[in-house]
């Protein structure tokens, strides 16, 4: 997969986060994001996984050379990261086959089978 980030720039309300931003993230690669407390890397990485839309700019996904829609980026990425908010009130089974509807797991991995394998029975 292939992000490109071509001018991109977030702000809320008369406070820029970031701006300017030009830059190609292609796999395999590695990349890591560094920057104090209040820097906007997790906005930048809000914008990375479409969670968020620009404020200004473009960014551009490709998989394979071909572009991927901004409404179908999550079916090849995914963005884990502490303040995304869980659901409370759905149980474990409920959360899993929750996200399982947007993203299937590889190798046709069972519900049951994440649990156990996560060492989570306790907590289904």
């Amino acid at each position: 997969m292939e992000i490109t980030l071509d001018e991109i720039a977030k702000r809320y309300r008369y406070d820029w986060i970031f701006h300017d931003i030009n830059f190609r993230f292609e796999s395999p690669n590695a990349y890591a994001i560094l920057g104090p407390n209040g820097s906007g890397k997790s906005t930048l990485m809000k914008v990375l996984s479409g969670h968020l839309t620009p404020s200004k700019g473009k960014i551009e996904f490709h998989k394979n050379g071909a572009p991927i829609l901004i409404d179908k980026v999550y079916q090849s990425l995914s963005y884990a990261a502490p303040y995304i908010d869980v659901i409370e009130e759905m149980t474990l089974v409920e959360a899993i086959d929750f996200h399982r509807r947007f993203k299937p797991f590889l190798n046709n991995l069972k519900t049951d089978d994440l649990i156990k394998l996560l060492n989570f029975s306790k907590s289904k």
